[in-house]
C-alpha cells in the first residue's frame, strides 16, 4: 500500500494531491484553486517545497511577448515567465527575443476563468521605460519589474520563485521526463495583429535531454555559448520558454519519475543540416544567476 499527501495553502491558493495505491492500482484525488495572471492582486507564488506541480497550473504561469513590426502583419513572439528573487521580481526571456520586444510590445497571460489578459510590456515598469539586461555569452535576458500595487501584486500570483531554478551548471539525467512550456508558432492566445483571443492556452512539450554540456555558436548572433540538447526540435514560438522537470508519479509503483520541480533552462532554439537532422538547444539557467540580484 501506498500514501501521498501534497497541499498548499496559500492567501488565495489551494491545492490537496491525494494518492492512494493497492494492488498496483491508484487513485487520485486533486482539488485545485488559485487565482493566476492579474486577478485579486494576492501573493499566490509556488513556494519551492512544492515538489509535484499540476502541469495546467504551471501552464497558467508562462507568459507570451509579442511585437507586431509597423511593416508586417505577423507579428514576433517567444515564451518567457516572471521570477521572484530577493525581493525582487523579473521578466525572463531568450535574448534574441527580448532583443525586439520595446515600448510597443505585450505580455499576454492567463486572466480569470482561463480567458487572455494583454498589457503593454512597458505597463511593468512604473517608470515607462524598458530596459532588457543581456547575458554577455548566454541566449537570455532579464526585465525587472518595477510595477507597483495591484500591477505588481497581480504578477507576484504566477511568478516562479528562483529556488525552482537549477543554480548548478548541470544537465538533467536522461532518463528524467523534461517538459518544455511555451507558445509555439504563437499559438494559444491568436495573438495575429496584438489582438488576443478569448482562451489562454499555453502548449506544453515533453521530451528528454540527449547530450551533456557543450559549446556551439548561438543561433542569434554567433557567439560561443554552452547548451543541452533535446531529443526533440524546438518549434518558432517557445524561444525563452521552460524547460522543467515536473516529476509526476507513476501510477505502476507510485514512485515520482524526476527530483520534484526543477528548471534545468530555457528554450533557445533548433540545430539543423541539409540532411533534414533537427536538434533542440537548450540555455542552462545557470546564466540566470549571473542577471539576477
Amino acid at each position: 500500500m501506498f500514501f501521498a499527501v501534497l497541499d498548499w495553502l496559500g492567501k488565495s491558493g489551494l491545492l490537496y494531491l491525494y494518492l492512494y495505491i493497492m494492488n498496483k492500482k491508484i487513485i487520485a484525488i486533486v482539488i485545485i484553486f488559485f487565482h493566476s495572471f492579474f486577478s485579486l492582486g494576492q501573493d499566490t507564488r509556488l513556494p519551492y517545497q512544492m515538489k509535484i506541480v499540476p502541469l495546467p497550473m504551471l501552464q497558467g504561469m508562462v507568459v507570451e511577448l509579442c511585437r507586431v513590426p509597423d511593416t508586417s502583419v505577423m507579428p514576433l513572439t517567444g515564451t518567457g515567465c516572471f521570477i521572484f528573487h530577493n525581493d525582487n521580481l523579473y521578466l525572463v526571456t531568450a535574448a534574441h527575443v527580448a532583443r525586439y520586444m520595446d515600448s510597443k510590445s505585450f505580455i499576454f497571460g492567463r486572466g480569470d476563468s482561463g480567458h487572455t489578459v494583454k498589457v503593454l510590456i512597458q505597463d511593468i515598469d512604473s517608470t515607462n521605460k524598458i530596459k532588457w539586461v543581456h547575458h554577455s555569452l548566454a541566449d537570455i535576458s532579464i526585465l525587472k519589474v518595477n510595477a507597483r500595487g495591484e500591477m505588481r501584486n497581480s504578477i507576484m500570483t504566477i511568478a516562479f520563485n528562483s529556488n525552482m531554478f537549477e543554480r548548478r551548471l548541470v544537465v538533467p539525467d536522461p532518463g528524467v521526463e523534461l517538459t518544455l512550456l511555451g507558445f509555439p508558432l504563437g499559438l494559444g492566445i491568436n495573438a495575429s495583429n496584438g489582438k488576443s483571443s478569448t482562451y489562454f492556452s499555453a502548449f506544453s512539450k515533453r521530451t528528454y535531454a540527449s547530450s551533456g554540456l557543450f559549446s556551439h555558436p548561438r543561433g542569434d548572433n554567433n557567439e560561443m555559448s554552452s547548451f543541452f540538447s533535446l531529443q526533440d526540435p524546438i518549434t518558432q514560438g517557445y524561444s525563452g520558454g521552460p524547460v522543467f522537470d515536473i516529476s509526476i508519479y507513476s501510477a505502476l509503483d507510485g514512485v515520482a519519475t524526476g527530483n520534484g520541480l526543477k528548471c534545468y533552462g530555457f528554450a533557445h532554439g533548433t540545430l539543423s543540416d541539409n540532411t533534414g537532422g533537427k536538434i533542440g538547444v537548450v540555455t542552462p539557467s545557470y546564466f540566470l544567476f549571473d542577471l539576477i540580484y
